[in-house]
């Protein structure tokens, strides 16, 4: 085989190599998806209504473990001791009548995962708690008070649906991200193989 000829055959397993490569990317992804949901949503009645129009959207595939009227103690309880997912919402302090930080610090470290915390309106005491977990580790914040709100506690319709837009748009995000840096640290692990 000539020079020509050695280089055709280089080029055929380079690109069956990229093709292999694409190929355990769209199976890894979809692995990754089916092994956890894609967002679990935490929470009290504020979450149920977030979790509903999350649901109205076929590609995401959310658990819900939320309940109207849930303090986070009882959040704290029902929630599964290691929290697996792409992305997590918490929505909770709304029905705390004594905040105790404690809680909501052993929540968030039993995430592993992305997670957006929705800030109650009136709870005080429970947004400074969520605000200063939420720097310490990176976490989404969404403030209800800057949501349109029916009673001072609850978003409108409207108000519900920015906040599922906001997780969604986020959800998305962070997926194109991953799957962009599975291509690259792939790409990188090859660089210099076929000398």
């Amino acid at each position: 085989m000539g020079p020509a000829g050695r280089q055709k055959a280089r080029a055929g397993r380079l690109g069956m190599k990229w093709r292999h490569a694409i190929a355990a990317l769209f199976m890894l992804s979809a692995g990754f998806a089916n092994a956890s949901p894609n967002c679990i949503v935490l929470g009290d009645s504020i979450a149920v209504g977030v979790s509903a129009m999350l649901a109205k959207d076929k590609d995401l595939h959310c658990e819900t473990i939320a309940k109207v009227g849930r303090p986070t103690s009882e959040v704290l309880s029902k929630a599964p001791i290691a929290i697996e997912a792409r992305n997590v919402v918490i929505s909770t302090g709304s029905n705390d009548h004594q905040v105790r930080p404690y809680q909501f610090s052993n929540l968030r470290k039993r995430i592993v995962g992305n997670v957006t915390w929705i800030l109650p309106t009136k709870q005080l005491e429970a947004r400074e708690v969520i605000s200063r977990i939420a720097v310490e580790h990176g976490d989404r914040v969404i403030d209800l008070a800057k949501i349109p709100l029916g009673d001072g506690i609850h978003p409108t319709p409207n108000g519900y649906l920015t906040v599922a837009r906001i997780v969604r748009d986020d959800m998305k995000r962070q997926v194109a991200t991953t799957n962009a840096l599975l291509l690259v640290r792939y790409t990188l692990s090859n660089v210099g193989m076929y000398r």
